[in-house]
């Protein structure tokens, strides 16, 4: 499997209009952000020793600060931009790009907050990496 693969498939978004959304805040306690931390570190160890042995936790959550912004502000027809959500993040200063990103993302995201989106970006991130790496079970057993 190749190191950065076209994960864009993954961007689609549920109806805005279902109280099913993928992103309703109904859905993120905030209590929850401990296992959506844990799960993300898990999922880095268990990707470093198969699919992505260059993999670091700071580059997953850049990655998934990149998609949760790039789903929001790069939109083309309700499908993410290919050209913005491949972006590589393999040069430094790439978390502080996906940060910045994130917080000029949030000034036009009236119903997200900083920790709401970080923690739907991490959720989102270790649900399509257990989708793609581990046929849909959750790397951390505890949930």
């Amino acid at each position: 499997m190749t190191e950065n693969p076209d994960w864009t498939g993954f961007f689609i978004r549920s109806d805005p209009d279902s109280n099913n959304a993928d992103d309703s805040p109904f859905l993120d306690d905030p209590v929850d952000g401990t296992v959506w931390l844990l799960e993300l570190v898990i999922a880095v160890e268990f990707l470093r020793r198969g699919d992505r042995t260059n993999l670091t936790v700071w580059d997953a959550l850049e990655e998934a600060i990149r998609w949760w912004t790039t789903e929001r502000s790069s939109a083309l027809d309700g499908v993410v931009d290919p050209d913005v959500a491949d972006l590589t993040p393999d040069e430094p200063g790439a978390l502080g790009d996906a940060l910045s990103r994130l917080t000029c993302a949030l000034r036009t995201q009236p119903d997200a907050n900083a920790e709401l989106a970080l923690q739907q970006a991490v959720r989102r991130w270790c649900t399509s990496m257990s989708a793609i790496h581990n046929e849909g079970a959750p790397f951390l057993r505890v949930r």
